[in-house]
């Protein structure tokens, strides 16, 4: 099959079922996406939890389909993007910030800046000597500061901090495999608590 045919597959396919299945999983009254939706009986479905983090996914998804807009499907996205800001203000980490920004962009760039801000004033806690961290989460963050300067965001030290981040990851690859470990200088609970937020997709 051919590249050309394997995306009018996609097209035609699986970005329907996507959109199907996304209108279904969003929670009017948190302007948030669902953590899961799980079908129940009587052909229910059953929708758990919420997360910000698949949240932003969505978002960016959504956006890089359907270009920026402040609606779509039904489903008010600028308030979904207000919603996943007031959330970055608290305990988002790293990758977290990482996604929203993705996200932002994608949306045209409101808020985008403002993610930038807090990201390069929590440098510290990421990029310090010793600090533990997933590549997960590091790898979001640098998708996410690799898209800000690729869309001309100025902030100042944003490059700076793209490439400390890119360093830290490539110390964790694998020479003979080329593959990235899970992390570094995690301790046992920390890895455990990584695993388990990554499954709560919080």
């Amino acid at each position: 099959m051919t590249e050309e045919r394997i995306r009018e597959w996609y097209g035609r396919r699986l970005v329907p079922a996507a959109e199907r299945g996304l209108r279904s999983m969003f929670l009017p009254d948190r302007n948030l996406f669902c953590f899961k939706a799980v079908g129940g009986g009587g052909g229910e479905l059953k929708i758990l939890g919420e997360s910000p983090r698949y949240t932003a996914m969505v978002l960016a998804g959504i956006h890089s389909l359907a270009g920026p807009r402040e609606e779509w499907e039904g489903i008010p996205l600028g308030r979904v993007r207000e919603a996943l800001l007031a959330w970055s203000r608290g305990n988002a980490g790293p990758g977290d910030l990482g996604l929203v920004l993705l996200a932002c962009l994608a949306a045209g760039g409101d808020g985008a800046e403002e993610t930038a801000r807090r990201i390069l004033s929590r440098r510290e806690s990421f990029l310090a000597p010793g600090t533990g961290f997933t590549t997960m989460e590091m790898g979001w963050l640098l998708w996410g500061l690799a898209a800000a300067l690729k869309h001309g965001i100025g902030q100042e030290g944003l490059e700076e901090t793209a490439r400390g981040v890119a360093e830290r990851l490539l110390g964790c690859q694998r020479e003979r495999a080329g593959l990235f470990s899970f992390g570094a200088d995690l301790r046992r609970k920390n890895l455990h608590a990584a695993r388990w937020d990554s499954r709560r997709g919080s």
